[in-house]
């Protein structure tokens, strides 16, 4: 994460305090709602607990983001910290933007397997269906791609030289202003490495998505010459956890 997490908890928060807004309406005058709603009036209150819930789990998330980030940056925590140059900064980015784009590229071929293979078992057993099940598959891939797209530019992004501050941490770490956190609900710490050619801390942590099950991420850090015995603390410190 690059932006502040403040903003997008203070933005969930905002959503969670909106749907107050639906029951405060009921509370008022729930009768004339359901004169002109309805049955419709029960949909919409199940909606508003539905979002005002996750709106409030996701503030969670992204104030644990927020303390995990203002500590990195009061070095509250911090195991480890070292400045990447620009000159070593810009020879690494090409080939870590390069492996990133090789696993969201095998990621988007395997999503595009899944669908092809359920959709179109469905189109085949069913002939009658077989048009909608079709236009199903064609939006979802069109999502998809578009999330895909939108991830290649975010990870370009990422690696825009910003001073190269690198502070590891034991629940996160911030490299280059972006931030990683592992010290959530559903989240956790897998590995921590020291790789050569080039010098790297490679540090894999992952999270559980109801959807596909445990996802991991890879964030390696460029470690210059100055830098290895901070990078070999920051490793042995992580891999305590």
């Amino acid at each position: 994460m690059l932006s502040n997490p403040r903003k997008w908890m203070r933005g969930a928060v905002a959503v969670a305090a909106a749907t107050l807004l639906w029951f405060a309406a009921l509370w008022i005058d729930s009768d004339a709602i359901y004169e002109r709603l309805g049955m419709g009036m029960h949909a919409v209150t199940f909606l508003a607990i539905f979002v005002g819930l996750s709106a409030v789990a996701v503030a969670l998330i992204f104030r644990r983001f927020a303390r995990v980030r203002e500590d990195l940056i009061a070095g509250r925590g911090v195991v480890a910290g070292w400045t990447v140059d620009e000159a070593t900064f810009a020879a690494f980015a090409p080939k870590a933007l390069a492996d990133d784009a090789a696993d969201k590229r095998m990621a988007l071929l395997t999503i595009f397997g899944f669908v092809a293979v359920i959709f179109g078992a469905f189109a085949i057993y069913d002939p009658d269906v077989a048009g909608p099940m079709l236009a199903m598959a064609a939006a979802l891939c069109v999502v998809v791609t578009l999330a895909w797209l939108l991830g290649g530019r975010v990870s370009a992004e990422h690696w825009v030289w910003r001073g190269g501050e690198a502070l590891i941490g034991q629940g996160g770490l911030m490299f280059n202003g972006v931030l990683h956190v592992w010290s959530v609900p559903l989240s956790w710490l897998s590995s921590a490495r020291l790789s050569d050619h080039p010098a790297a801390l490679r540090v894999v942590y992952a999270y559980f998505s109801p959807r596909a099950g445990p996802q991991p991420i890879e964030v390696a850090i460029p470690v210059p010459p100055h830098a290895r015995e901070a990078a070999g603390r920051a490793a042995a410190a992580l891999r305590k956890r």
